[in-house]
């Protein structure tokens, strides 16, 4: 019985690890600029995938969030962002955008 606690214990604790370590932060739903930017930048996040829409000329693409980075895979085109969470708004690159 203690073997089989000892065990469980272990596998639970390398799972936790596993899952902070492969930064396991997923976004959902739509965030937006409206016109602060001048154009309108809207990102919408499903599961791993985002589609990026700049003044209606839309990308479609993966993203995953590394501490205070998101990258963005477009393609075969690969891009760093400054990124933070603030309650419902997101922060990429200095620009607040709202989660409609």
């Amino acid at each position: 019985m203690k073997k089989t606690l000892k065990v469980a214990a272990f596998v639970l604790s390398i799972v936790m690890l596993a899952f902070s370590l492969l930064g396991c932060t997923r976004l959902s739903g739509t965030y937006s600029s409206g016109l602060e930017t001048g154009v309108p930048t809207e990102y919408s996040f499903s599961g791993r995938s985002v589609v990026i829409s700049v003044a209606g000329i839309e990308s479609e693409g993966t993203y995953r969030i590394n501490g205070d980075e998101l990258i963005i895979t477009i393609g075969s085109a690969v891009t760093t962002h400054s990124f933070q969470q603030d309650g419902e708004s997101i922060i990429i690159d200095g620009i607040r955008l709202t989660k409609k």
